[in-house]
């Protein structure tokens, strides 16, 4: 074998073997190219309050139903980025904030039949900003009795319901038009309880079809 061939081919070998050893990444980037679904960033930030926050929610987000509808990306161990803060693609902050931090967002105070404040976590946009959520601490934390979820199917709950404002969705009630076989949509403040109905934690054909937020 001519000598030329001979370092063809242990070139071409060796590219071969960088592509084998780092295939999960090479997919990665080639499906952050191609996917043509409307791609939405999200950031986690860590948190003092919770060490495995980011960790929780990265993968409710990964797992959850909005990315059958949304190409969401983490910032943070994505190919591509956004190129800016405001740009086309939006990204998502999100927070986890203590009981104190969220105070302020909660002047208007709402209360359980038992006379215990409701303490919701919250998504806005500020001057034309890209979204920012604000998960509640005590209820990460704790969950809400009122909603008869279990802690984590409650985090799964809030990040999804959260996410939803994120991408535009406005509130749903919960009633017999609404609760699919029996289960309130994620869009609906199931933080408030569901009554006669369970609690949803994933997004359904009525969460996707919510109203739209106005901005």
């Amino acid at each position: 074998m001519p000598y030329n061939n001979i370092i063809v081919l242990l070139i071409f070998c060796i590219i071969l073997f960088l592509i084998i050893k780092n295939f999960s990444n090479v997919l990665k980037f080639l499906t952050d190219i191609t996917d043509t679904r409307k791609k939405v960033y999200y950031k986690l930030h860590d948190s003092n309050l919770d060490p495995n926050f980011t960790k929780i929610t990265r993968g409710i987000i990964k797992n959850s139903k909005w990315a059958k509808l949304y190409n969401l990306v983490d910032a943070v161990n994505s190919a591509t980025s956004p190129t800016s803060p405001t740009s086309p693609t939006p990204l998502v902050n999100i927070y986890l904030k203590s009981e104190l931090e969220m105070k302020p967002y909660h002047d208007n105070k709402q209360y359980h039949s038992d006379g215990s404040q409701i303490k919701f976590s919250i998504t806005y946009k500020k001057d034309g900003a890209d979204p920012v959520i604000l998960i509640n601490y005590g209820n990460w934390k704790n969950g809400v009795k009122q909603s008869k979820l279990s802690v984590m199917d409650y985090r799964t709950y809030v990040i999804n319901h959260e996410l939803g404002h994120a991408l535009g969705m406005d509130h749903l009630t919960c009633e017999e038009s609404t609760a699919i076989n029996g289960v309130c949509p994620v869009m609906y403040q199931s933080t408030r309880g569901c009554n006669k109905f369970k609690c949803g934690i994933n997004p359904s054909v009525n969460d996707y079809n919510a109203p739209k937020l106005n901005w």
